[in-house]
Parts: C-alpha cells; sequence; structure tokens
C-alpha cells in the first residue's frame, strides 16, 4: 500500500518522514475529537501516539517490502477453429459449506456454445 494524499488536483506520494509523523498526529488527534464529539469513546493521548506510531511503522515497512512484478493482463483468446474452449470458475465457503460453480463452451469466434452453473451445498457428515 502506498499512502498518497490529494495536492493541487493530483495524487503524491506520502514518504513517512518527520514532517508527516505531524500530519498524521493531527489527523489521528482530530479523528478522536471528531469520536468524541458525535458521542462516541475515545482514545488517551497514548491511544493516540501508539496509533500514529503503528502506522508509521505499518508504512515504512511497506516502503522497504520488495516490489513484485506487475502482472501482465491476460486476455481469453479465441481457440482455432477445430477446438471449443472451456473455461470454469467455483467459490466454496467453508463456514456454510456452499458455493457454486460455472462455465461456458466456446467456439472460434467466441460465440458461447454452451453454459452452466449451480450450487453446491455439501453434507458435513463426512
Amino acid at each position: 500500500m502506498q499512502l498518497r494524499f490529494l495536492h493541487r488536483k493530483r495524487l503524491v506520494p506520502f514518504a513517512c518522514t518527520k514532517k508527516n509523523s505531524v500530519v498524521i498526529l493531527l489527523w489521528k488527534w482530530w479523528s478522536n475529537r471528531n469520536r468524541l464529539d458525535h458521542g462516541e469513546r475515545g482514545l488517551t493521548r497514548g491511544g493516540i501516539v501508539g496509533q500514529v506510531v503503528k502506522f508509521v511503522n505499518d508504512l515504512n515497512k511497506e516502503k522497504a517490502a520488495p516490489k513484485l512484478p506487475a502482472r501482465r493482463e491476460q486476455r481469453w483468446r479465441v481457440p482455432p477453429p477445430d477446438i471449443v474452449k472451456i473455461n470454469s470458475d467455483g467459490a466454496f465457503v467453508q463456514e456454510t459449506m456452499k458455493g457454486g460453480w460455472g462455465f461456458v463452451a466456446r467456439d472460434h469466434q467466441g460465440e458461447a456454445v454452451i453454459a452452466g452453473a449451480g450450487r453446491i451445498a455439501a453434507d458435513q457428515t463426512c
């Protein structure tokens, strides 16, 4: 996560310097004051300072983290004339033991030949 802020109608990177740490402190202090003004529970001074320190440390860790190479956008390509291409996907939520699936088969012109979808409800007695 690279933090950016709006400056003169454009986004610019927000580096973690001492000056910016003061800005973060003021922002957290202002946010805490707004909570109190709206009847919500606020933080102690130590709590605010702790959040600022954590925020700055997280930004510094993010800055030091190695950058991963950018992923190339993959686009679907039509298959050769004698091939039907089948794409499928599915999802499952373990907590509810439910999910779903779907597929589509396309010809060499990208037209759908057949498609289907369904739900999955697993038996928990396994």
